[in-house]
């Protein structure tokens, strides 16, 4: 009984915390925002492009789709044509919870992923 409201609590408070999107721009160049992105999961693209930044995603591993969602998200911020997938790593992660007098812990199964943020370079 126990264990599940250990993990019952668990996947509340990770569901309620806000992920994280780490962008680290690669230039000092800023460009409008976008509202299409092309994901790249295996391949890379076949126009040309040049790389404008980084996003780095922590999220449990249930929600690959919504760290994708995120990805997404970011690129049109910062002005992404494209995100390629880089890194897929998945790791297990001790979170300990504090609720008034009791103290819970678990472990927890989260997926790091890293995109390099795109620009199609247009031909002249």
């Amino acid at each position: 009984m126990k264990k599940i409201i250990l993990c019952f609590t668990l996947l509340i408070f990770i569901s309620c915390a806000s992920t994280p999107v780490i962008y680290r721009s690669l230039s000092d160049t800023s460009y409008p925002s976008t509202t299409k992105v092309d994901v790249y999961k295996k391949e890379k693209p076949t126009k040309e492009y040049i790389e404008i930044g980084r996003i780095e995603i922590k999220e449990q591993a249930e929600k690959e789709n919504k760290v994708y969602e995120l990805a997404i998200k970011k690129a049109k911020e910062v002005g992404a044509d494209g995100i390629i997938l880089v890194s897929d790593e998945t790791s297990h992660e001790y979170v300990q919870l504090l609720k008034d007098t009791i103290t819970s812990s678990g472990d927890v199964v989260i997926k790091r992923m890293i995109f390099i943020a795109i620009k199609y370079v247009e031909k002249k």
